[in-house]
């Protein structure tokens, strides 16, 4: 777990990403693995996949487990961005 907090807010891309791993979530029932989420969003590196992971993980938007590759939740602070997102 990243234990470090970012205050600047998250950028589109990353907010465009974080909806995209909702949609997954609400279509399937779970996250998309990192290879997946590139796929979706034309990122051929899955290193490039983690690091926006990282930041929004940082930003507290998502909280992940180490351990498992689809444990991705995103948090009340991530739904809230989300809900920002779509009602502009």
């Amino acid at each position: 777990m990243i234990a470090v907090s970012i205050t600047r807010p998250a950028t589109d891309r990353q907010i465009e990403i974080l909806s995209g791993i909702a949609d997954a979530i609400t279509a399937q029932g779970y996250p998309p693995t990192l290879r997946q989420i590139g796929e979706r969003f034309g990122v051929a590196s899955t290193n490039a996949v983690h690091g926006v992971l990282v930041s929004l993980e940082r930003r507290g938007l998502i909280r992940r487990d180490a351990g498992r590759s689809r444990a991705i939740v995103i948090t009340p602070d991530g739904q809230a961005a989300l809900a920002a997102r779509r009602a502009r």
